[in-house]
């Protein structure tokens, strides 16, 4: 839970991690989260109210969006870093 949400990391290793931006009272305008898996699975949950720009690469991992952001977002959140071997998933709730 944060009051206000400007940018991060998050990072797995044989393991799963969920990260839940819905308790962020707001994101900031540019926010950018740096997101590293490898040989595991990472789910990144966002508020429908927010669009998500990708610059993931993966390596033998899977990139996976699942459901829509609003059609008129309050703002963006870039998600940049990679996946080898595992798979990040963008899950808007």
């Amino acid at each position: 839970s944060l009051p206000r949400l400007a940018g991060g990391n998050a990072n797995v290793s044989f393991g799963e991690l969920i990260v839940d931006l819905c308790g962020c009272g707001e994101i900031a305008d540019g926010c950018s989260i740096e997101a590293a898996v490898s040989f595991g699975s990472m789910t990144i949950l966002v508020p429908r109210c927010y669009r998500v720009q990708s610059g993931c690469n993966t390596a033998f991992a899977g990139l996976e969006f699942e459901g829509h952001p609003d059609p008129d977002p309050k703002g963006t959140v870039h998600i940049s870093g990679g996946a080898s071997f595992g798979a990040l998933t963008i899950h808007y709730v």
